[in-house]
């Protein structure tokens, strides 16, 4: 399996480059069209992440010490945005989920392309992931 900082500098390699916008964003809706089908009976309230401008949705589940997610957005371009975090967090263990370090909107024209709040939502998301990862495993010191 990939490490989390594997998959992302693979995602940073793709995404750069393409050079063309509109051919990026098609690249983000064939990354949240892979998506595995989000569970009917979680969208609700209590998976929805606020913060976001649109509705996301996230169900964290742990396998032994892997972290499942599940994820769905309203918004095409968000859920491909935030199906990058997915697809590099998928059956990773919770502490290195906890411990990663996510850049791959900084490292990519993706900074420039979402508004403050749209990052501060996927920020929110990512977060939420994290959060939930660290709640899963006891973290030690650094």
């Amino acid at each position: 399996m990939k490490t989390i900082q594997e998959i992302q500098s693979e995602f940073i390699s793709a995404f750069t480059e393409i050079r063309d916008p509109l051919l990026q964003y098609e690249f983000l809706l064939q990354i949240g069209s892979q998506m595995a089908p989000y569970p009917e009976e979680c969208r609700d309230e209590q998976h929805l992440i606020f913060g976001c401008q649109s509705k996301v949705w996230i169900v964290c589940e742990r396998e032994d010490d892997r972290i499942r997610i599940f994820m769905d957005s309203e918004a095409l371009i968000i859920k491909g945005i935030i199906a990058v975090a997915v697809e590099m967090f998928q059956g990773q263990s919770a502490c290195d989920i906890a411990h990663a370090e996510v850049t791959y909107i900084s490292q990519t024209d993706l900074k420039n392309q979402i508004s403050v709040d749209r990052f501060r939502g996927v920020h929110s998301v990512i977060q939420a992931i994290q959060n939930f990862a660290a709640s899963e495993n006891i973290l030690e010191p650094w």
